[in-house]
């Protein structure tokens, strides 16, 4: 008889399986680039706090740290299930919400290392996102597209990375153009400037991230500001 795994007891064993399974990823995303900052923990710990349910916070603590000695190893099956279980929990806006809240992650740093995009793609692609739908919401959150993941072991790929710099942190969106922000074009008329925020707005809205945790509500809010004072700007 197979050994259970200590993912698949945790997962058997919680109240909130999804958010288990959101945190895992989380994690997981936290350790890609082989640095764990403490804005990354502090991150975690507070969607802890709402996607793992336990009894006490002490044993919510200790759930967070197997959870993450599980995303420091070299498992993925762990982690290819947890997707494939979110794949067929999560409505459709809240599988968008949670790649959304992982972009955000990956922009704290200011950074886009090569193995976050790895794990965001794989991630994506289990949830049955569509490229699509990944390249927008990627685009909207960094005003550059998300584009194909460029080999390593290429001389040409060394030669670009030393040449160019990094994609700027979700922090230097307001640098950005109202117009990029809205994910419009600078010869855009109002009334597609008006349907660019609508739709916007409905995407980044504070409230369709309550499952994720304050945390994630909290980035959410901020860049609903932005969205809201690019729109502003424009219209008037």
């Amino acid at each position: 008889m197979a050994r259970q795994s200590l993912f698949s007891y945790l997962l058997g064993k919680s109240n909130n399986p999804a958010g288990l399974c959101s945190t895992l990823l989380l994690a997981w995303l936290a350790n890609a680039d082989g640095s764990f900052t403490k804005e990354e923990r502090l991150f975690l710990e507070r969607s802890a706090d709402t996607l793992i349910e336990s009894d006490t916070p002490e044993r919510r603590a200790a759930i967070l740290e197997e959870i993450l000695r599980i995303s420091q190893g070299e498992n993925l099956d762990e982690l290819a299930n947890a997707c494939r279980f979110l794949r067929y929990r999560l409505a459709p806006d809240e599988k968008e919400a949670l790649i959304d809240v992982m972009i955000g992650m990956m922009l704290g740093d200011g950074r886009i290392h090569l193995s976050e995009r790895f794990i965001l793609e794989f991630t994506a692609d289990l949830l049955g996102i569509a490229p699509g739908r990944l390249e927008e919401a990627y685009t909207t959150a960094t005003g550059k597209p998300l584009g194909r993941i460029p080999d390593p072991s290429s001389r040409i790929w060394w030669e670009t990375r030393s040449s160019k710099s990094s994609v700027e942190g979700a922090a230097q969106m307001n640098a950005m153009s109202p117009y990029a922000i809205l994910g419009v074009s600078s010869s855009a008329s109002l009334e597609e400037i008006k349907s660019a925020y609508r739709r916007m707005a409905m995407k980044y809205h504070p409230d369709r991230f309550g499952n994720l945790g304050p945390e994630a509500q909290r980035r959410a809010n901020e860049r609903f500001v932005i969205i809201q004072q690019a729109y502003a700007s424009l219209a008037k």
